[in-house]
């Protein structure tokens, strides 16, 4: 149950870095994160995108190390202090997600993949 809870944090985690990736470069997505207020970032606020895709990296990262047939070996407590701050991370999200923004395809989208995410985080944090 932890390498599947593991594998579905990578991928949306890894949906979360293309995506910051692509709002970095421009594209027209701007309505699935921070509130959906542009629907291209504007060229000043790109900067955090960058930000985001280099956090979900070290999340991915740290995911990764705690794959059963892993090569990659972090520390214990630095892998579980990364997956409580990145829990944390997505209770703020869901709260964004389906309390404060107005948008609906942030809500349709983001909310479910953040409500996935945090419990698949959890059952990870289980058994540590």
């Amino acid at each position: 149950m932890k390498d599947i809870s593991l594998i579905i944090c990578i991928i949306i985690t890894g949906i979360m870095i293309l995506l910051h990736i692509a709002l970095f470069l421009g594209a027209p997505l701007g309505e699935y994160v921070m509130g959906g207020a542009e629907k291209v970032v504007p060229r000043k606020l790109r900067k955090f995108n960058i930000i985001y895709s280099l956090l979900f990296l070290w999340f991915v990262i740290v995911f990764i190390s705690n794959l059963s047939n892993s090569s990659l070996r972090l520390n214990n407590t630095l892998s579980f202090i990364s997956i409580i701050i990145y829990a944390l991370f997505l209770v703020y999200a869901i709260i964004a997600n389906f309390c404060i923004t107005k948008n609906k395809k942030e809500r349709l989208l983001m909310g479910p993949l953040s409500i996935i995410c945090f419990v698949c985080s959890i059952i990870v944090l289980l058994p540590f």
